[in-house]
């Protein structure tokens, strides 16, 4: 894919509030089921006695998905070109997400065959990811990714809210079906939606590689390449730990289900934040040094949150919250840095390449820290491991800055 200029495309103009407003509606469904996968169902599970080892288990599972759509994004840069083709194909891919939504409906929390819904559910999110972002990289100049991006990771932390935190509070008032439903409802104005507003928008707005080879991977051999991998699969290590035993990791402290709802709600007001300004100093300062400055940030807080009973209930409360700003913070700049140095040929699968390889990280720091919490019976000891694995990616990150800064 090569971005156009945007005076010839007449589809999406990036500056314009419609297009953030658009973006960040699509990422709003990425984020819904995985509120549900990462907040709501740990949370639910974790109260009805199941383990971390459990809970992380599940949760890794079901995001397997994701470490496997870098296999779409050769498949977009050759086929899709058109604002319509990205919606449409979304659209299809909104009513497989809401086939899984439909299957969580009629099969009980404690049934082993709940991970196939969530699995469903996670590969279509995953997929629709794939699209969604390479839309993004055709459509919005690289002087405004920033931007969009907040309002990307906005929307993804809204639907995480509504069908996450959210609902957690909310299930003292309706049950977890309506509220399944209500997300079906959702999906499916969605769906309209992209079928009708963007059925004459057939203006290419990317150019589509006209044919795919081995010969088109070899930016995967690249130095340049390998070094943004390892940097992808190690910088967000701590983060991932610790967000994926938020759930129990409150629990055990000892929050009933609405405390947990509660600071789950403050954290995504926390993450926004943090999201917001990781993508606007990411324009002000740079992504690289930003990024830097957020792998650093997540790092030592996560750290400092491994001694939980160090702390009353006030001052734990503001460290998982200033935590969660790290969270948004380092999220927001990772993007749009990867984002960023994926511009150029096959830029949709060197993205979703990267993309796939932090969605690795996250499954192997969710995993490694069931398991580490099950030996040591602490969080400190694998956060501690987690912090230093991101740190190795720092220096990664340091040391190559003049390999990595180069597009590639």
């Amino acid at each position: 894919m090569t971005n156009m200029n945007s005076s010839l495309n007449p589809n999406l103009q990036p500056e314009n509030f419609r297009t953030s407003f658009l973006f960040f509606a699509l990422y709003f469904f990425e984020g819904a089921p995985m509120g549900l996968i990462w907040w709501t169902i740990p949370t639910l599970l974790s109260l009805q006695g199941f383990s971390v080892e459990t809970i992380t288990t599940l949760g890794a599972s079901a995001t397997l998905p994701w470490t496997l759509k870098f296999l779409l994004g050769p498949v977009v840069d050759r086929f899709i070109y058109t604002s319509r083709q990205h919606a449409w194909l979304i659209a299809f891919l909104q009513i497989g997400i809401g086939f899984g939504v439909l299957s969580l409906i009629f099969t009980p929390l404690d049934n082993p065959v709940i991970l196939y819904g969530l699995l469903v559910m996670s590969f279509f999110s995953a997929v629709q990811d794939v699209v969604i972002d390479a839309w993004a990289i055709s459509s919005v100049t690289s002087d405004s990714r920033g931007r969009i991006n907040a309002a990307m990771q906005v929307g993804m932390l809204s639907g995480r809210w509504f069908f996450g935190a959210g609902l957690l509070l909310g299930l003292a008032y309706i049950s977890l079906k309506i509220a399944l439903v209500v997300l079906l409802t959702l999906i499916a104005f969605s769906i309209v939606f992209l079928f009708f507003w963007f059925k004459n928008k057939t203006e290419t707005i990317t150019i589509a590689q006209k044919k795919l080879s081995f010969k088109s991977f070899h930016f995967l051999t690249e130095k340049k390449f390998i070094t943004l991998a390892l940097i992808a699969l190690t910088t967000g290590f701590a983060l991932e730990a610790f967000t994926s035993v938020i759930s129990p990791y409150l629990v055990d402290y000892g929050l009933n289900q609405k405390e947990v709802g509660l600071i789950l709600s403050f954290n995504l007001i926390c993450m926004l934040l943090g999201a917001i300004a990781g993508g606007l100093l990411s324009d002000y300062l740079g992504d690289l040094k930003t990024f830097l400055i957020a792998t650093v940030l997540i790092a030592l807080l996560v750290t400092t949150m491994g001694f939980p009973e160090s702390f009353n209930i006030n001052v734990f409360t503001a460290g998982v919250l200033i935590a969660y700003f790290g969270v948004g913070f380092f999220t927001s700049s990772s993007y749009a840095y990867f984002m960023n140095q994926s511009h150029g040929e096959m830029e949709a699968s060197k993205f979703t390449f990267l993309m796939a390889i932090t969605n690795l990280c996250e499954v192997i720091a969710a995993y490694s820290m069931g398991k580490m919490f099950s030996y040591f019976n602490d969080y400190k000891f694998g956060f501690l491991i987690c912090m230093l694995i991101s740190l190795i990616g720092f220096a990664i990150l340091f040391t190559n800055n003049k390999v990595t800064s180069p597009k590639i």
